[in-house]
């Protein structure tokens, strides 16, 4: 990303990927590389926004959604710059 944070990886990659058309990872390298934002309510405490916002911890720029759970980290690829394992297995 464009804080240079490691952020995600692809072992971490959530089944749902394929079927969803947006990288869906089960959890981010460090959960203080990453910030959930959210829900948000109006000003009469009414949740407007289900979704929790994911931005980058140094730069806070948006990279996607929470989910929760069963539907992980929707992150959008344009966000992201990858890098080829450090430790490849092929």
């Amino acid at each position: 990303a464009i804080g240079n944070l490691p952020l995600f990886s692809s072992d971490a990659l959530a089944p749902t990927t394929a079927s969803s058309g947006w990288l869906t990872f089960v959890r981010p390298l460090a959960s203080d590389h990453v910030v959930h934002i959210g829900p948000v309510a109006n000003s009469d405490g009414f949740v407007v926004d289900n979704r929790i916002e994911v931005v980058c911890a140094r730069t806070k720029c948006h990279l996607g959604h929470y989910f929760g759970v069963g539907e992980g980290y929707c992150i959008n690829a344009s966000a992201l710059t990858f890098l080829p394992s450090a430790n490849p297995t092929n």
